[in-house]
């Protein structure tokens, strides 16, 4: 599991809107597919007050492992099941999905001639990542919106406001001015330097 967003002092004046997982969301998605990056963003709708992620295939050998070490658990990649997380599918569910195409040339761009993380470029992976997915869905009792990274890139408030009208949020509430709040620091950002706009440093300098 990754970084859990929590308003405690929510759940705390009213004990049932843990049991209802009132305000709570799920983000998934592959790795470098900015599902930190987007938790941090949801977490500021007014109604989300738990908001966890993680990455398929995480790191840790089994769910209770995850939970232990934070997801750095040293034996092999797990694929993380929901419900075993909420049984009841309570919870609202973010995935968020890569174009292999886009991402591929992203990685040329920035000179990694499609070298980085190739492990997840090859076919087998992509289809039990796929597989995941569809196991993830119709096991799922909750409401779901997949959301599109390159879209998020493109377009954010769009993406954003069509993602809390699935999950039944009222898109309304947002105040989308925070993506433009560079003090927030609400850009995507990635080691491996693999998205498109992958400096934004170097593109807030030439508005200036």
């Amino acid at each position: 599991m990754g970084r859990v967003y929590l308003d405690i002092p929510f759940y705390e004046e009213d004990p049932l809107r843990k049991d209802t997982r009132e305000g709570s969301v799920f983000v998934i998605g592959p790795e470098s597919s900015g599902t930190t990056w987007i938790s941090e963003i949801v977490q500021h709708h007014p109604d989300v007050h738990s908001v966890h992620h993680f990455s398929y295939p995480a790191g840790g050998a089994t769910p209770n492992s995850i939970i232990r070490d934070g997801g750095q658990g040293e034996q092999g990649r797990f694929w993380p099941d929901l419900w075993e997380y909420d049984s009841l599918g309570l919870s609202s569910v973010i995935i968020i999905c890569r174009d292999i195409t886009v991402t591929s040339l992203a990685q040329d761009r920035a000179g990694y001639g499609g070298n980085v993380m190739c492990m997840y470029m090859e076919d087998s992976i992509i289809e039990e990542a796929k597989k995941y997915i569809k196991d993830q869905l119709e096991m799922w009792k909750g409401k779901f919106a997949v959301m599109s990274y390159e879209t998020m890139i493109q377009w954010p408030s769009l993406q954003l406001s069509q993602t809390f009208r699935l999950l039944d949020y009222d898109h309304n509430k947002f105040d989308y001015d925070i993506l433009n709040d560079s003090g927030r620091h609400f850009f995507p950002t990635d080691g491996n330097e693999k998205y498109i706009r992958r400096n934004q440093n170097e593109l807030r300098n030439q508005d200036r």
